[in-house]
This record gives structure tokens, sequence and C-alpha cells, in this order.
């Protein structure tokens, strides 16, 4: 096989971008569905499913691009990370990290379960996003696993996707 075969991605960059848009479009209209009572049930099985499914798809495709060419965008920040949750404190969560934790998840929400805030008893709160996706995950061997959450900003992630696909845009 060619040099200039082994590093042209065989996913396709304007499905990429495509995915990507449709991912940010539905984390940032969340609240908005979220907050009416009568799209409760439709938002909550269709909106966590459907955004697991993009973000699962993207963090695999953008680590095909990170391991075609070493980039310096791979140790860039774009979130927190606890790798013994909750006995550890967070530190910072890589862009290849983020993939890795996305793609090895036990658990993607696009709300944070930990949320402080106050509702009074009784009255329907909405879990929609607000600028952080929860990834819980476990690590380690099976005798000896410790849970991981990371803490990802998904629009500084997107960012880092479009600037990383960018430079196999100009190249094609």
């Amino acid at each position: 096989m060619a040099k200039d075969q082994d590093e042209t991605p065989i996913i396709n960059i304007s499905a990429y971008h495509r995915d990507l848009y449709q991912l940010l479009t539905l984390l940032l209209a969340d609240e908005k569905v979220a907050m009416n009572a009568n799209f409760k049930n439709l938002s909550e099985s269709n909106h966590d499913n459907e955004v697991n499914r993009l973000l699962i798809w993207i963090a695999i495709a953008t680590r095909q691009l990170l391991d075609i060419k070493t980039h310096s965008i791979g140790v860039r920040v774009c979130g927190s990370f606890c790798k013994d949750f909750p006995d550890t404190d967070y530190e910072g969560l890589t862009f290849r990290q983020a993939c890795n934790s996305i793609i090895h998840a036990v658990e993607i929400l696009s709300y944070d379960p930990d949320d402080e805030e106050s509702t009074k008893e009784g009255v329907w709160k909405a879990d929609y996003y607000k600028g952080t996706i929860v990834i819980r995950g476990k690590q380690g061997t099976r005798r000896k696993q410790r849970s991981t959450r990371a803490l990802l900003n998904c629009e500084t992630f997107a960012e880092y996707c479009i600037l990383l696909s960018e430079e196999f845009t100009e190249e094609i």
C-alpha cells in the first residue's frame, strides 16, 4: 500500500461534519425541549440515545484521524477527568483521552446527575444539557476495577474535531 493511502482517512469528512452539526444541534436545543413537560417522554428516550450514538461515532472517527498523523491537538484539554472517582481529584481531560473515555464508556449522560440545582419537592425537574457531558467508565483489571468519570465540554470537543478534520479536508 502506498504511503499516501496510509494517511488517507477512510471516514467521510463531510459526514463527520454533518454528525458534529447534528450533535451540537441536539445538545444546544435540549433545554428548550426538556423544559416543556409535554415533550418529556419524547426528549428522554430519543435524545439520550441519539446523543450517545453520535458521540461514540464521532469519537471513533476522531481517534482514526488522530492516529493517522501526530497532531498537537490530541493533548489539548476539553474537560476534566477523575481516574478513581470519587477518591481522587480531577485533572485535565485531553482531546485523545476524551475520545477514549467516550469509546469505552459504561454510561454517557448529556446532563450532570449531581447538579445541585434546587428543585422543590414534588415539582417535575427537567434534566438537560448545560454545557457538560458526563462520561462514566471503568479502568483496571477485572479484579481491581476503579470507576472513572470524565466531564466533557462538548463545544470545545467539537471545535477540536473541526480543527483536526480541516487538515484532512485541505489534502483531498
